[in-house]
């Protein structure tokens, strides 16, 4: 008789109701309603604050969405979808944030600058200038209005502004380089800060005491363990790209994807990289109270790529992650103790989806496509499975030519690429790796893969930035492709994908130095496009330059040096290079071949953006600028069980099944005066002066290493703090070099 009915369930589960509702005028048909019923205990309230590139302004019924490579940002209303303005000021806008109850903010790091807009009128206030080459990126407000958060990629920094006395006055934290995605508790008590490109062994997310303006922790996302396979594989922690803290805030939820930079031939075992087991993704939760990731709450989220935003619903049941590769976002269920009960629902949208928020007052979810231009709202209110969608553009005026924008759409799809029909996609077999996975924005992820499979060896993964695709002559460290139209031999080999060439145009010319492929098929030239678009402007601005943007008194003086030392007779040009290939001392066994044959030198590297793509070297064996003047080649000395050895108190160490050490083993040594020896025959019959390094891991407390020839002491080498993972040695890294001398013996 009323108009309303309340219903309980035991058993927490989703549960359809048919539905019938009568009036003085008759029946109505019967409707089907979908309708999940949950532990009340096990709900937390909305999420705190989370950095993202679109804002849902619930109060207003707006939805912000930034366009970075338009210049623009487009404001909707959430009810109709109905584009309100398209503001056409920010220069490469990046992060859109609700700050106090008046304002919005927008990060520029084209143009070093934060631009703040009346929520109402939605007009730009006086803007905020950054640091020359600083790079703000991430935007967030505290909820209580009073404060602005904002991390600074280049730079490193986290900064505050302050919403009472003058906002452009921030107070700053050095942190690490490439801070980048933020989140609040719900108190705003603590923020999180995610690093988006990992260090060399480990991904890292800080905390901040907002109170006291302190970092106060480091939670360090160690390497994943699991045996690779199918569904599931081992990965450094990388690209992290989101992260949310729920609403009680005792859980933080992180997403980036897995490296298996551990993987290659050279680790033995025969297990070279493949579609499966190269990048995967992966999600990762922090135990807020006791200040540790939960390890064993880790999920790898099967064939899908590059996870790139979160939000979570206002009851805190559901997390919604977007999935730029695929073109989706995928609803993951949040169940007792506020771990991952797995994926529940996928929910197609338009390509490369970079940014969701929840509006909890309309139970809508609203995620903005990147390389689509569009914004996507899924309608939550009925069928949780199949929401009703409505997707709408926000770009009147598309900058980037038609070939160049079918470029960028195929550099972030993982799968499609040309046709969605077929069980086998285009770009890799199941959609787990797409060109952004490790060139992200068209960078690099900082890490070195072993491509022996491929007929190389180890190689650091270089930026595309600046350099215009073949601007400098072949690609790759060791010039191994003519043009950029040869990566089809990577889709279709190590990708495992179809291609973009039909099986007749690949036949024509099926070599990556030969039979030119550009001309033979359009979606190829496409990608080729986009990748040769990216040049001088698409270079990060150096925050070691002066505020105006001109060299400082030390880069004058490293101009001369530069040009005293004789370094201008490889690094020449507008680019720094000579586009040639040179054997400069750094070759070793590890560095491989050429296409499978010799290698006759490296390609001399162009050096504009340099200060943001560390390791150095084409092996990275190289840690800092520093370090590139002190790191040669030359033989690499494995240890086996038939090496002569002496010692007091260590032991050979013959890693069976997968290795760390490279196929070979180690030598491990116990307490502060261990000592060990490892070869009869260390200099191969040469003497005279040279250099060691050493690669080592398992050192908790870090510690020194002194290195002797013929029982007399060459010098010391600092050990770096690697702790074991799950009692497993996983982290290793090369010392830098020691000077030695080598009597002839």
């Amino acid at each position: 008789s009323g108009n309303s009915r309340t219903l309980s369930f035991d058993v927490p589960g989703t549960y359809f109701l048919n539905v019938r509702a009568r009036n003085d005028d008759g029946d109505s048909p019967v409707q089907r309603i979908e309708l999940t019923a949950v532990d009340s205990t096990q709900l937390t309230g909305p999420p705190g604050p989370h950095s993202s590139q679109l804002l849902c302004d619930s109060t207003l019924g707006q939805i912000w969405t930034v366009n970075p490579d338009n210049r623009s940002m487009t404001v909707l209303d959430a009810d109709t979808m109905e584009k309100l303005k398209e503001i056409r000021r920010p220069k490469g806008p990046r992060s859109v944030a609700l700050i106090g109850d008046s304002q919005v903010w927008v990060t520029s790091p084209d143009n070093d600058r934060i631009y703040p807009y009346d929520r109402t009128t939605l007009r730009a206030k006086r803007s905020i200038r950054a640091a020359y080459g600083s790079a703000p990126d991430q935007v967030l407000g505290s909820p209580d209005g009073l404060w602005a958060y904002v991390t600074f990629y280049n730079s490193g920094q986290v900064a505050r502004y302050p919403m009472h006395g003058e906002a452009s006055e921030g107070e700053f934290i050095d942190v690490a380089p490439t801070v980048s995605a933020m989140a609040l508790t719900p108190d705003g008590s603590r923020l999180l800060v995610a690093r988006r490109i990992s260090p060399e062994n480990w991904g890292e997310v800080y905390e901040v005491d907002t109170a006291s303006w302190t970092l106060t922790r480091t939670y360090r996302l160690h390497k994943h363990l699991a045996n690779d396979a199918l569904d599931e594989g081992r990965g450094k922690p990388n690209y992290l790209t989101a992260i949310v803290i729920n609403g009680i805030g005792d859980r933080a939820y992180v997403v980036g994807k897995k490296d298996n930079t551990d993987r290659g031939l050279l680790n033995g075992l025969d297990l070279d990289l493949d579609d499966d087991n190269t990048v995967r993704t992966i999600g990762m939760t922090l135990d807020l109270e006791n200040g540790v990731e939960l390890r064993d709450q880790r999920i790898d989220f099967d064939n899908t790529s590059s996870l790139s935003a979160l939000t979570m619903s206002d009851d805190g049941r559901f997390l919604y992650v977007a999935e730029q590769g695929k073109n989706s976002v995928l609803a993951l269920e949040i169940g007792e103790d506020r771990r991952f009960t797995g994926l529940t629902y996928t929910y197609a949208v338009g390509l490369a989806p970079q940014g969701v928020c929840y509006d909890g007052s309309r139970r809508k979810l609203f995620a903005k496509n990147f390389t689509e231009r569009s914004v996507t709202a899924l309608d939550l209110n009925s069928n949780l499975a199949s929401p009703s969608k409505h997707t709408v553009p926000t770009v009147k005026r598309e900058k980037l030519k038609a070939q160049v924008l079918t470029g960028l759409q195929l550099f972030y799809n993982a799968f499609d690429g040309l046709n969605d029909s077929e069980p086998v996609g285009n770009m890799s077999a199941e959609g787990y790796i797409s060109c952004a996975s490790c060139h992200l924005d068209g960078a690099e992820d900082g890490n070195t893969w072993d491509f022996s499979g491929r007929g190389e060896g180890l190689r650091n993964n270089i930026s595309l930035n600046g350099r215009r695709g073949t601007r400098f002559g072949n690609v790759h460290w060791s010039g191994n492709f003519d043009e950029i139209q040869d990566f089809e031999h990577d889709i279709r080999n190590a990708f495992s994908g179809r291609g973009l060439m039909t099986a007749d145009e690949f036949a024509q010319a099926n070599t990556p130095i030969g039979a030119p492929k550009k001309g033979l098929s359009e979606p190829l030239d496409a990608l080729a496009a986009y990748v040769e678009s990216l040049g001088r402007q698409s270079l990060p601005r150096s925050p070691w330059r002066k505020t105006s943007g001109g060299f400082t008194p030390e880069a004058r003086k490293g101009k001369r040096l530069f040009r005293s030392q004789g370094c201008t007779s490889c690094h020449r040009g507008r680019g720094l290079t000579d586009k040639d290939v040179h054997n400069v001392g750094t070759l070793r066994e590890s560095s491989g071949q050429r296409l499978g044959e010799e290698l006759p030198g490296i390609k001399t590297p162009p050096l504009r953006g340099l200060f943001a793509t560390p390791p150095y070297l084409h092996d990275g064996s190289a840690r800092s600028l520093e370090a590139v003047f002190n790191t040669v080649g030359g033989s690499n000395w494995q240890l086996d069980s038939d090496a002569t050895t002496w010692s007091t108190n260590g032991e050979i160490v013959i890693q069976n099944g997968y290795s760390y050490l490279r196929g070979a083993g180690g030598m491990r040594l116990e307490g502060n005066n261990a000592n060990g020896g490892a070869f009869n025959d260390y200099s191969g019959g040469v003497s005279g002066p040279g250099k060691v390094r050493v690669r080592y891991g398992s050192s908790p407390g870090g510690g020194e290493l002194d290195v002797y020839v013929d029982e007399v002491l060459q010098g010391s080498i600092q050990l770096q703090a690697l702790p074991l993972v799950d009692g497993v040695d996983v982290n290793f890294t090369e010392s830098e070099s020691v000077d030695v001398f080598l009597p002839l013996s």
